[in-house]
């Protein structure tokens, strides 16, 4: 396993997209649309102050992770979100704080993550909890939810190169890590579950492959936009990594070969060979520029947010990765007829629907092939699918016709038993 350093020019466009273009999810609306906008990088000043918390209690700090997050006399210290404060329990407060302070920090889109302002500190981000919602969803964040994002972190360490890319190459696995957590009890709200925690991520990327340095980081949402400044000039992000290609042919194979194919490998391998889901929406996903030593640049795919992975034990049992130890990974997968559902509904469903097809619509405004670059998805797809038996459904996107909805046509949701959750057309 190595570490990507992330460049000063790369961890500016990093957190610029945090801040303001991964705006939420297709799933969720922004935060604006939340109880205090107030903390909304659309309104909020460039940093606000954390409330903070010092921990009486060494064991409040998780048993997985290196947790980092202290004040200068090294005592642990729990951020809360700045609109917590009607939801503590006064009484618990006495019994876990000592003192209390507040640290400076930039809020991300998301809402409930802020990138930490420490002069000194390798430190990256913290996602903190807010016991209210955020915009159609509720966003608790709890010490057993920490534990198993870092549990998730664990098992991607454990990965090495893996030979079954799209190309036939080696396929690298990266992701920001989960560095530590705390957490402690009080909340007054029992739907709330007393629990106040906080998640620390990494300002530089894990890798499956070797140490090398991060130059140019591009979040997924930025391959669709029309906003992205390439010499000065308004372009496709996707341009600047598919390079300057003469021919539709060739633009298509430099889509294929640097975005498309490495992002449906990424997922396929993470869960064919390890029996790991992430959750592949634009908010997830972002494509980071590696430079090593001896070796030319190349593009490759980098995930975040551990909480959204599923572990498919079911999976893992076939494959022989090991077992968990129960209880420690929130979302797992433990029987066949649950797994199928999720794996189509990651791969069907968010893979297709919230990657595939906005990446190929920005590829056809460029000039490439977009019917053809589709086909190469549904065949690799379809490849890997068909030699892992009972992996997915026989009725997945990647098995059907190529022809798209008519004007005036409906889509409806197939959620029965064993199918694809893609919609279809009807």
């Amino acid at each position: 396993m190595g570490v990507l350093v992330v460049q000063n020019e790369a961890e500016e466009a990093w957190r610029y997209a945090e801040r303001f273009i991964n705006d939420g999810s297709p799933n969720r609306r922004s935060f604006t649309d939340g109880p205090d906008p107030a903390v909304s990088p659309r309104f909020a000043p460039a940093q606000v102050r954390l409330p903070c918390l010092h921990l009486a209690a060494v064991e409040n700090s998780f048993e997985l992770g290196s947790y980092d997050l202290r004040d200068d006399q090294g005592r642990a210290i729990l951020p809360l979100h700045p609109s917590i404060g009607p939801y503590l329990d006064r009484e618990w407060l006495r019994v876990f704080v000592q003192t209390q302070t507040s640290i400076s920090a930039v809020p991300h889109a998301s809402g409930r993550t802020f990138s930490l302002v420490r002069p000194g500190r390798e430190v990256g981000s913290v996602k903190v909890s807010f016991p209210s919602r955020l915009g159609r969803y509720p966003a608790p964040l709890d010490k057993g939810k920490v534990i198993s994002a870092l549990a998730v972190n664990q098992l991607l360490s454990t990965i090495s190169g893996i030979r079954r890319g799209s190309a036939g190459g080696e396929l690298e696995i990266a992701w920001f890590s989960e560095m530590g957590g705390a957490g402690a009890d009080i909340l007054r709200d029992p739907r709330l579950q007393g629990q106040a925690a906080c998640l620390l991520r990494g300002r530089h990327v894990e890798t499956s492959g070797e140490d090398g340095v991060i130059v140019d980081i591009i979040p997924a949402f930025s391959l669709w936009g029309s906003d992205f400044l390439q010499d000065g000039k308004e372009g496709l992000a996707l341009a600047a990594i598919a390079g300057e290609a003469g021919s539709a042919s060739s633009l298509s194979e430099a889509v294929w070969t640097r975005v498309v194919g490495p992002l449906i490998s990424s997922v396929m391998a993470l869960g064919l060979d390890y029996g790991l889901l992430p959750e592949p929406h634009a908010q997830n996903v972002l494509l980071a520029k590696v430079r090593r030593e001896g070796t030319p640049d190349e593009w490759i795919v980098v995930w975040r947010d551990m909480l959204g992975f599923y572990v498919d034990t079911a999976w893992r049992r076939e494959v022989g990765c090991g077992s968990l130890r129960q209880g420690v990974v929130k979302r797992t997968l433990a029987t066949q007829h649950e797994a199928v559902q999720v794996r189509s509904a990651m791969i069907d469903h968010m893979l297709y629907e919230y990657l595939i097809m906005p990446i190929l619509a920005s590829a056809r405004q460029l000039g490439a092939d977009d019917l053809e670059l589709l086909r190469r998805a549904r065949e690799f797809v379809s490849d890997r699918a068909t030699a892992a038996r009972d992996y997915l459904p026989t009725d997945g996107w990647f098995h059907r016709s190529l022809d798209l909805p008519l004007p005036g046509q409906h889509l409806r949701a197939v959620a029965r038993s064993g199918s694809s959750m893609l919609r279809t057309v009807g």
